[in-house]
């Protein structure tokens, strides 16, 4: 009996060890495809994963399941963004739940090293929001409140049975285009536990963050800092309401304490939380500092007192914000390294930031006191801002002097930096936004002035250094004066003067536009200086089409260097230059000067003028990145001595616009229009350009011109391979990538005739010459094959009619000339055909010029359209900002109307600017048609 009982004993342990092992392999392909399944069932993404491996082993009687090099690839708008990577998942599942075949439940988590990329456009949509809707199998749209999460569905082929997650060597980057908020999680680990299943559990979490960079608005608020967190709560899964117990939150060595409540009801969060520093030694706040914590922080001498408390209590959705408010409070502290001489001293600082209803127009931000002594120089200031929504009211002044010099005694700096000189303020500020905005200026108190002198700064990273010789700054209720700027920036000078208006509003209020008038003025200025080794060797990167490069070459090395510079919008500014001398990559300019405007995200460059390429150049015209995406550019040049050789080597864009220039010799001059746009590179794009100019020259020499020297040959006349063009006038237009060249006088020796057609940015060819060659001139065999097709006799002192049809490309062009005949029947024919020709070219240019009518009406009208969808949705939101206070809406309903009104009538004015062009495009394609018919 014994024997069987040890003999099955065997059989069954012989059974478990053989299903741990059999049962994973048996159960892989399920869980695979289930999981693919479930990824194209349920996901707008691309979800990608390498080796899968599963093991009963490791965590029986549960699956132990490991994803290597998994990831989830975004699809539109997100197109080639990855959401998540990783190098490996690891996941505990339920045994039994995968037996069943209906719900597999995950028990455990662990992301090893994930990277992790979320993103949020200006319009709300986020790259996350992957799921598909149950209903239409589209992406859900964006939530517009914060709810709970549902449960999942019947059929899931997941459930949530989580006791634990975490995540090792992690990277997060979160972008918010909306709120103009960015932050980025560098070697984030992070564990989580508790029973996700109960209806109430204790969660517990640590985690740490090696390093943290935040920024909001452009302005980082926290640099490389590291970050530690433990906490500790008690979570109501049926209520979704959170208690937290014992926590704390450590950033570099500024350690706080939170306590409170955090709740998620149907209409929002509701929050009670209250923080605190759990230490009250100023040398911990010191560590916010990231230019003194990363400088040997453990060895800084410190002391002086702390106290930081602060809380957020209320409702937060989408229409309301909860209660909150900080206090910080700096008693007689100080700080010094003690390899350094000087040190910070006598620092009192008093903060009180309250918000008690979560309305931003009852926040009030008091700063009462700032005290800091530096090397024997106090420096004071207090600043007091109230009601900044409805009418801002400001209280504050700064007083003191900072010397430059000293601070390297204070805090360590690079080897190499330099910076020396003196900040002198003494300024005072106390008045409501409305005074100024009624004209008041008596009832708001605006004196004082900002200076620097003798200041010098150089670094690694800008070794060409800046010199400030004098910096100087007056403040009134009207206007920022800046009475004198005198300054070297490297080898360039530059001087400048004027004032700033609004700048008040400006700094107070978000949607105000800063005005000013400034008059500029430098002797001799570099602005290759300024350009990083990657962007000067992209500026000097000749251009190919639409920053494509020509096949069978390398893309440039530094082209994604370049970028569109974006015209900041709330800024009127009108500025008058005048440069002796202006460097710009290999361009040298003399005697540069004119004014500049920039205002509704536009620059307007108004009469530049400037002596450059052996000649003289005006410019009139403006850019605009009110589509930051595709820059638009109107310009009109006025070129008068320019040297051919010169501009080709500066202007590569010129080769395609014009392949004949590479060969041609001499000077020129071209009145030219045009308008285009840009792409993401700052380059044209070259199907978007159109415009219409005349050039001419006294005399231009055209030699090793592939296509005429092709000619030459075919027509067995070396004289042929170089070209003379005197006293040139030349009507020409650009069109549909193509650029369109009316008839040209041409005359070489005893040749002479006309040229027209035109040629494509791609380097297409279609050209045709009309010329009168002397029987003399052409060789043989050539006359023999011309004369024979025609039907004619050889006489040797006839002057033959060659038409030459030039096509192809300019690398490899086709030549295909024909004789029109030389008996007075055949010039009737001729006659004929030429009436003809003219007809069709009538015709054809008419069409043309129409089509580019067409074209100027329709972008007319799309711009106006433009301007009219941007001044509705500035409106929309002047009135959405209104709601929920009476007295508002009806202030932003005038408002609003007011910026419809004033849209409309910037709309109506451009799009009758748009009609008023295409008007004279169509009586030019008139006049030209009947001049063509009377020639």
């Amino acid at each position: 009996m014994i024997k069987k009982i040890f003999i099955i004993l065997g059989v069954l342990i012989a059974l478990v060890l053989g299903a741990i092992i059999v049962l994973p392999i048996v159960f892989k392909d399920n869980i695979v495809q289930a999981v693919k399944d479930a990824a194209n069932d349920n996901l707008n993404a691309t979800l990608n994963f390498g080796d899968f491996d599963l093991s009963l082993i490791r965590s029986f009687p549960d699956f132990s399941v490991e994803i290597n090099d998994l990831s989830v690839a975004n699809k539109e708008p997100f197109e080639g963004d990855t959401l998540i990577s990783m190098k490996s998942l690891h996941l505990t599942v339920d045994l039994m739940s995968v037996i069943s075949g209906n719900e597999m439940k995950i028990k455990t988590v662990r992301l090893d090293q994930p990277r992790m990329n979320f993103s949020v456009l200006e319009d709300g949509r986020a790259n996350w929001d992957i799921a598909k809707s149950s209903a239409t199998g589209e992406t859900s749209a964006p939530e517009t409140s914060p709810e709970k999460e549902e449960a999942p569905s019947e059929g899931a082929p997941f459930k949530a049975a989580l006791k634990s997650l975490e995540i090792v060597k992690g990277y997060m980057a979160y972008e918010d285009k909306s709120l103009a908020f960015a932050m980025v999680l560098n070697e984030l680990d992070f564990e989580l536990s508790g029973d996700f299943t109960a209806d109430f559990t204790s969660v517990k979490s640590k985690g740490s963050i090696h390093a943290v960079d935040m920024s909001y608005e452009g302005v980082p608020y926290l640099t490389k800092a590291v970050v530690g967190l433990k906490a500790d709560l008690d979570a109501d899964m049926n209520k979704f309401e959170f208690t937290f117990k014992e926590n704390e939150l450590k950033v570099n060595e500024l350690e706080l304490g939170l306590d409170g409540k955090f709740a998620m009801p149907d209409n929002g969060y509701v929050m009670d939380l209250k923080f605190a520093a759990k230490k009250n030694e100023f040398k911990n706040f010191l560590s916010m500092v990231p230019a003194v914590y990363a400088n040997d922080f453990a060895s800084v001498k410190t002391s002086g007192k702390l106290a930081l408390d602060g809380y957020v209590k209320g409702l937060y959705n989408d229409s309301i914000m909860p209660g909150f408010g900080t206090n910080i409070v700096i008693e007689d502290a100080m700080f010094k390294y003690p390899d350094l001489p000087g040190a910070m001293q006598n620092i009192q600082v008093a903060v009180n930031i309250d918000s008690p209803t979560g309305d931003p127009d009852q926040t009030v931000v008091d700063i009462s006191k700032f005290h800091v002594e530096m090397m024997g120089n106090p420096f004071d200031m207090h600043m007091r801002i109230a009601t900044p929504v409805s009418d801002p009211q400001v209280d504050g002044a700064m007083k003191g002097v900072i010397n430059l010099s000293k601070l390297g005694d204070i805090v360590p700096r690079e080897k190499d930096d330099k910076l020396s000189g003196i900040i002198t303020a003494d300024l005072e500020l106390k008045g409501r936004q409305s005074s100024i905005d009624q004209g008041r200026y008596e009832d708001f108190h605006a004196v004082g002035g900002l200076g620097i002198a003798d200041m010098y700064y150089q670094t690694k990273d800008f070794p060409q250094g800046m010199r400030i010789n004098k910096l100087q700054f007056n403040f009134s209720p009207q206007y920022l004066d800046l009475a004198e700027f005198n300054s070297m920036i490297g080898k360039s000078d530059l001087q400048a003067s004027g004032k700033v208006t609004n700048y008040l509003a400006y700094a107070l209020k978000d949607s105000a536009t800063l005005a000013g008038n400034f008059r500029m003025t430098s002797t001799s200025f570099d602005l290759n200086e300024f350009m990083t080794e990657d962007e000067a060797a992209a500026a000097s990167t000749p251009a190919s089409g639409e920053g494509t490069p020509a096949s069978g070459e390398a893309a440039p090395p530094a082209e994604e260097a370049l970028s569109v510079i974006e015209v900041p919008p709330f800024i009127d500014f009108v500025a008058s230059a005048s440069f002796g001398k202006l460097l710009y990559d290999n361009m040298p300019m003399d005697n540069v000067s004119g004014s500049l405007k920039i205002k509704d995200q536009v620059i307007t460059l108004e009469n530049f003028k400037m002596n450059t390429l052996g000649g003289a150049m005006t410019v009139n015209g403006t850019y605009g990145t009110k589509d930051v995406k595709s820059p638009d550019v109107d310009f009109s040049l006025d070129i008068k001595g320019f040297d051919v050789e010169q501009t080709t080597s500066t202007f590569n864009t010129v080769a395609e616009i014009a392949p004949i220039a590479k060969a041609c010799k001499g000077s020129y001059s071209t009145s030219m229009s045009f308008v285009t746009k840009l792409d993401d590179k700052m380059e044209p794009v070259m199907n978007t350009l159109a415009g219409q100019g005349r050039l001419k020259a006294e005399n231009i020499k055209v030699e090793g011109f592939q296509p005429l020297e092709k000619m030459a040959d075919v027509l067995r006349n070396p004289k042929l391979k170089k070209w003379e063009f005197n006293n040139m006038d030349v009507a020409f237009r650009f069109s549909e990538g193509r650029v369109h060249v009316d008839p040209v006088p041409l005359k070489l020796g005893n040749v002479k005739g006309t040229m027209q057609g035109s040629n494509g940015f791609d380097q297409t060819l279609d050209y045709v010459l009309n010329l009168q060659i002397p029987r003399s001139d052409m060789g043989g065999d050539a006359v023999n094959g011309l004369l024979a097709s025609a039907g004619l006799k050889n006489d040797p002192n006839a002057t033959l009619p060659v038409d030459v049809m030039i096509g192809g490309t300019v690398t490899n062009p086709t030549i295909t000339p024909s004789i029109k005949g030389a008996t007075t029947q055949v010039k009737d024919q001729v006659k004929e055909v030429v009436k003809e020709k003219v007809e069709e070219l009538k015709d054809k240019g008419r069409e043309e010029l129409q089509k580019q009518a067409d074209k100027v009406r329709a972008e007319g009208k799309a711009a106006a359209q433009r301007i009219r969808d941007e001044a509705e949705a500035n409106a929309k939101k002047i009135e959405d900002e209104g709601k929920g206070n009476p007295l508002k809406k009806k202030a932003a309903q005038v408002a609003a109307d007011k910026v419809r009104k004033e849209g409309e009538a910037k709309a109506k004015q451009v799009e009758d600017e748009a009609n008023r062009k295409a008007d004279g495009i169509e009586n030019t394609a008139k006049q030209k048609a009947d001049d063509l018919l009377n020639k």
